[in-house]
């Protein structure tokens, strides 16, 4: 008998086996263990709960930011631009500053100048209104 001959005698073939009857779908279905909320509970306090440095481990080093800085400047610098990282002695803003190495000008500041004296501003407002302990 040919391959395709067994293939179209075969129980998928006719459809037989494809669906399955009631007599192949077992008894019982399994049960499941019911647990009382009491029960529950106590399984979940009794569960010994290990600290975690998900913290310590997720938190940038000096190395790692310091690599990833010079990796920034490499890549504005192939663009003509130089990068300047610093931070503002009043606000304790991060500034990135983008310049033009040729002439110097800032071509972008982030945070912007406005935003920085507006800060400033409310740091001199703050002192001003502020003179009071709790």
């Amino acid at each position: 008998m040919s391959q395709v001959a067994a293939l179209n005698n075969s129980p998928a073939a006719s459809g037989a086996g494809v669906m399955p009857t009631a007599t192949s779908v077992p008894d019982r279905a399994p049960t499941k263990q019911v647990r009382s909320d009491a029960e529950v509970v106590a399984v979940a306090a009794s569960t010994e709960i290990k600290p975690s440095n998900v913290a310590e481990s997720s938190a940038p080093t000096r190395e790692v930011v310091a690599k990833a800085a010079e990796q920034i400047q490499s890549f504005v610098s192939s663009m003509g631009r130089n990068l300047d990282f610093s931070v503002d002695s009043t606000t304790g803003y991060h500034v990135v500053r983008v310049t033009n190495p040729e002439t110097g000008e800032v071509v972008r500041q982030l945070p912007t100048e406005e935003l920085i004296r507006i800060a400033r501003s409310f740091e001199q407002l703050n002192a001003a209104l502020v003179h009071q302990r709790a």
